[in-house]
């Protein structure tokens, strides 16, 4: 009878020891978020505004400016330029330095994303 008891006794205590706790799980911030991390690289190195690849002018159809603008241009056209690989125009033009190895692979990045292929 003492088995029963106290085999019953542990059912029960593992029974309500194991309750389930909800988790929760904030949403991160993309790390490649085109407002926050890609969009900046883009208005500081590509004449977006009244120049180049702005909305007013859009160099060679190629508008930089928002993320409509951004995600309409081919992605390979913008990688290779950005890599500054032969048979592309090298972007930023000269004068103007290369991106740093950084912000371009933050472009190369967005521009390979899932969330912008889709």
């Amino acid at each position: 009878m003492k088995k029963i008891i106290l085999v019953a006794s542990l059912a029960t205590f593992a029974l309500f020891s194991c309750s389930k706790e909800e988790v929760i799980e904030k949403p991160t911030p993309s790390p490649l978020s085109f407002e926050h991390v890609v969009q900046p690289i883009l208005q500081a190195n590509c004449g977006t505004g009244s120049n180049c690849h702005g909305a007013q002018n859009g160099a060679a159809g190629k508008i930089f400016e928002n993320y409509i603008g951004a995600k309409a241009v081919d992605r390979e056209r913008v990688i290779g330029a950005v890599k500054q690989e032969m048979g592309f125009k090298p972007m930023p033009k000269s004068p103007a330095p290369a991106l740093s190895a950084n912000d371009m692979q933050k472009i190369i990045d967005w521009y390979n994303s899932p969330q912008l292929n889709d």
